[in-house]
């Protein structure tokens, strides 16, 4: 019964699949961050590993030609290299070397992960975010950065030291969301839903958890799934659920988001046949119309 299941799921998702989704931009003026980034750059380090910077600093976010190089390692996998250079270039203010090893830590590569060090770097590298910087990468590195800023403050992490926050996670991740980062949007909807970190408010829930889908976000539109399989905060619609799971489907990972997947099978099984064809049509015409 599984195996016919997934078979459907293909079938449905190649249909979606074929009416492209476009990344849809957000635009809105950012608000005041309301949180110092200054003591990030002694974050996760004992007084005795701190490093002073060499300078302020810069004002333009280019990064130096080591830095650079030091990209060209990492990206061959020759992590040790990378580490060298960018823990001295993060000190004087190279932004690639501050969100690279943020990067690092975070995921465990090449080094330990450490939570606390990830927030420690992409707080620096956060504290060079400007709304209106043209260079594309530096403004994707730093509305990144502060996005994981924003995310180790709303999920906290005792054994690393890092304090829940759900208020600064809020407004952190109100300036990424309004400067158009999807997983920005995402928690603002989730926020909004649940009233952490700010007033409740189910209507702005669902009207960030629908910007951050039409970019092609699959935890929103996941969430939204759940939000009209369930009636939550909206009318029950079980076969708008289901068409959510559809595009959620083909916008995931499977080794990355398997709990999209699974639900998804749990709530074809549990539809009826009027519902998933309801639900593949309507699946198909929010993709044509968001093509």
């Amino acid at each position: 019964m599984l195996n016919s299941v997934k078979n459907y799921l293909k079938r449905s998702s190649f249909v979606v699949m074929m009416c492209a989704m476009p990344m849809a931009g957000a635009s809105a003026e950012g608000i005041d961050l309301g949180i110092s980034f200054d003591s990030f750059r002694a974050f996760g380090q004992s007084a005795t590993q701190q490093a002073a910077p060499r300078n302020a600093l810069p004002t333009s976010l280019m990064w130096s030609d080591e830095s650079e190089q030091a990209l060209d390692a990492y990206r061959s996998g020759d992590y040790a290299a990378a580490l060298e250079v960018w823990e001295v270039e993060a000190e004087a203010g190279d932004l690639v070397a501050q969100y690279y090893l943020a990067t690092m830590y975070r995921l465990g590569r090449g080094v330990r992960k450490e939570p606390a060090m990830a927030l420690r770097y992409f707080g620096m590298a956060a504290s060079q975010f400007q709304p209106d910087r043209t260079h594309v990468d530096e403004f994707s590195m730093t509305r990144e950065a502060m996005f994981w800023v924003a995310y180790y403050n709303s999920v906290g992490d005792e054994q690393a030291g890092i304090e829940r926050r759900p208020a600064v996670a809020f407004r952190l991740f109100t300036i990424t969301a309004n400067h158009g980062h999807p997983g920005g949007q995402f928690y603002m909807g989730v926020m909004f839903l649940t009233g952490e970190g700010t007033t409740q408010d189910p209507k702005q829930g669902m009207r960030w958890l629908h910007l951050a889908a039409e970019k092609g976000h699959a935890p929103a539109m996941a969430r939204l799934g759940e939000i009209f399989w369930s009636g939550e905060a909206q009318l029950q619609d079980r076969a708008r659920g289901l068409m959510w799971y559809m595009l959620a489907i083909d916008n995931a990972i499977e080794n990355e988001n398997p709990e999209i997947f699974d639900r998804a099978e749990e709530m074809l099984l549990d539809a009826n046949d009027d519902e998933r064809q309801v639900a593949q049509g309507l699946a198909v015409q929010w993709a044509q119309s968001n093509h």
